[in-house]
């Protein structure tokens, strides 16, 4: 039996109780409540036939860790948070009795520590979950999260790396133009500079081998990218004048290593919020000075264009000073 009542912030809100089960969950119509509604009385009623086995959100979780997660290129980090996921009350609830209503329960005490990116993030791992529980291993009738409220998208960061920041962390990590780095902190120079000349990754650049980096065409080949594809990108004289220092030998530090210490390195200096990622913005805000825009997504290795305007970074000022 369902019955529905409008909340004093004009949201509706669906109660069910049927066979014992008995679950709510609030929207912003009478009509989606209706539909929620009919979905998990029918949801219930083929529970109770053994039409949906049995099974937890724990227990999706843990299989789309060990079947779907290595599949991916960020797998060990989707399991991370796979894992994290696991610890919430409602990760011990039947699949067939979670509702968004427990999902907007829980993003409502996330978003008073965390950022909205951060938990649209988290959103969009779950939602991979229970798409997957539902239509591949029909062991839920639907997706939650697809009745969820997502958090808006944060405000683009508009930080770049300053001149003067620049010089400081090369000098504070040993960088002697023409040379070798000789640590792994001296790495982190090299990479930096890297960025800002090529606007690669930080993967990007570590994942580069000997011959990937062909600096008599001035190309370094990319195989593995963040959105799946090869990709060749051009190298400018300062861009192979930096490779051809570091290779064939290539890079000791790891990913995680240069996450950390580019952390400590900044801190020292007294850099407030400066993300590595940040040269990739940079990067491609100088570069549009010189290249049109196609060119431009061809460097970067974005599909869609308008995407670039989450990199391009340039301030009122500087464009003014073109007009």
């Amino acid at each position: 039996m369902a019955s529905f009542s409008k909340l004093p912030s004009g949201l509706w809100r669906a109660q069910v109780a049927r066979l014992g089960v008995r679950v709510s969950a609030s929207f912003g119509t009478k009509r989606a409540a209706q539909e929620w509604a009919a979905a998990q009385e029918a949801a219930i009623a083929a529970g109770a036939r053994g039409e949906y086995p049995r099974k937890t959100v724990l227990d999706a979780l843990a299989r789309y860790a060990a079947e779907v997660s290595p599949t991916k290129r960020t797998g060990p980090r989707e399991v991370i948070r796979l894992a994290a996921f696991g610890r919430e009350p409602w990760a011990s609830k039947l699949l067939t009795e979670l509702t968004p209503d427990d999902l907007g329960q829980w993003r409502d005490r996330r978003a008073k520590v965390l950022k909205p990116e951060s938990i649209r993030r988290d959103l969009t791992t779950l939602s991979g979950v229970f798409s997957t529980a539902s239509k591949e291993w029909r062991w839920m009738p639907s997706n939650p999260v697809k009745d969820v409220r997502w958090p808006a998208p944060g405000r683009p960061r508009d930080r770049v790396p300053t001149p003067s920041e620049i010089r400081r962390i090369c000098r504070s990590c040993g960088y002697v133009t023409g040379q070798s780095p000789e640590s792994k902190t001296g790495e982190i120079a090299h990479i930096l500079l890297i960025a800002l000349r090529t606007a690669m990754r930080k993967g990007e650049i570590l994942g580069l081998v000997a011959a990937d980096v062909d600096l008599s065409r001035s190309v370094a080949t990319l195989h593995e990218t963040k959105n799946g594809d090869r990709r060749e990108v051009p190298l400018g004289r300062r861009a192979v004048r930096l490779l051809r220092v570091v290779y064939p030998a290539g890079w000791t530090i790891s990913s995680a290593s240069l996450d950390s210490m580019w952390r400590k390195v900044c801190a020292r200096l007294d850099i407030k919020d400066l993300h590595l990622h940040d040269s990739r913005a940079a990067a491609l805000t100088s570069m549009a000075r010189r290249v049109d825009v196609l060119t431009l997504a061809r460097i970067s290795g974005h599909r869609d264009i308008s995407q670039l305007m989450t990199y391009y970074r340039a301030t009122s000022s500087q464009i003014a000073s073109r007009l």
